[in-house]
């Protein structure tokens, strides 16, 4: 807004914020703060710092994101501890907490949940706890950016082999199965096929509950483990990644369609403690059921609310939009 409207400027106040108040009381803090701006910028007292640090650019280098403030001098963390509120996401727009650490005076970002941010924001919720400061101790503005098209032009395709084995029929591929991204790995579950005899030669659809993982790495090789199953044999659902799983919804098990709806976790404790620590397994987490069986339709995560659009609505196509606030989880 300061760039677009002349003569005018912004204090940040969100560390004076109150959680339970839209109107805190302690307004003199953020006046100073104003005062600061009129008496550098129009006043010409220079050796006033106008702001706490004001966001002026993203360099995103592979798995790491430097970002580079205005006014940032003696960045610092308010309270001594650790930078907190950086996250990170990749194309998918799903935002996972991230690591900051101060270096020659940027801010260095990454996660190992995410291997090559596109997207990276700073105190991106309705009440922050952020706690980013400059010399004079004044709070760093919120911001979002995302990667130049040059970066993410960069990428490229490459044909990977491999496929899970372990239920028969199944390493013939499959369709409409549930998949994404869960803890740096490459997730399947479910999905149907045709088995032996074409469907064009009268041969049965096969549904599948196996839950896959593989590893994500520079091989062209996909090395598959299994780490659970799904409640039901099912396909034609959607998923949708979230920052701490990936969530399923309806779909069919070729005789009925679904209402479910659960996430699938990934059980850290197993990888830990497990006999197998490279197997690793998920944990089910059963949420709010649809209204009615949905298959066949499509969904989205915006911040913390699902939504979900179209679909076969009880065996009929219909125009069905649903949300799930999953904040407010009953």
């Amino acid at each position: 807004m300061m760039a677009e409207i002349p003569n005018t400027g912004m204090a940040v106040s969100s560390d004076y914020g109150d959680s339970l108040d839209v109107h805190p009381r302690n307004k003199k803090p953020v006046g100073e703060r104003l005062a600061r701006w009129a008496l550098n910028k129009t006043y010409g007292m220079h050796d006033v710092l106008p702001s706490g640090p004001l966001f002026c650019r993203a360099d995103f280098c592979e798995d790491v994101v430097y970002v580079t403030f205005d006014y940032g001098k003696g960045l610092k963390s308010s309270d001594g501890g650790p930078l907190r509120t950086f996250e990170v996401a990749e194309t998918d727009g799903v935002y996972y907490p991230a690591v900051a650490e101060i270096i020659n005076g940027q801010i260095k970002v990454y996660s190992e949940q995410v291997k090559r941010p596109r997207y990276i924001r700073y105190g991106w919720q309705p009440f922050t706890r952020a706690n980013l400061v400059n010399e004079a101790g004044l709070p760093a503005s919120t911001f979002r950016a995302e990667a130049p098209e040059s970066f993410v032009a960069d990428l490229h395709l490459q044909r990977m082999e491999g496929f899970p084995k372990s239920e028969k029929g199944l390493k013939s591929g499959v369709s409409a199965c549930y998949a994404g991204m869960l803890n740096g790995k490459l997730l399947l579950a479910g999905g149907c096929n045709f088995p032996g005899i074409p469907a064009d030669e009268g041969g049965k659809k096969k549904y599948y509950q196996g839950i896959y993982v593989a590893e994500m790495n520079p091989d062209t090789v996909f090395v598959w483990n299994k780490v659970g199953e799904l409640p039901v044999s099912a396909a034609y659902g959607v998923s949708v990644s979230c920052s701490d799983g990936i969530i399923c919804i309806g779909g069919t098990d070729g005789q009925d369609a679904l209402t479910s709806v659960y996430k699938i976790r990934w059980d850290e404790k197993s990888e830990k403690n497990g006999k197998n620590k490279k197997k690793g397994k998920v944990v089910i987490e059963t949420l709010p059921a649809l209204p009615y069986a949905l298959d066949n339709m499509c969904g989205t995560l915006i911040g913390e609310q699902l939504f979900i659009a179209g679909g076969n609505r009880n065996g009929k196509p219909s125009n069905s939009f649903l949300r799930l606030d999953l904040t407010n989880l009953l």
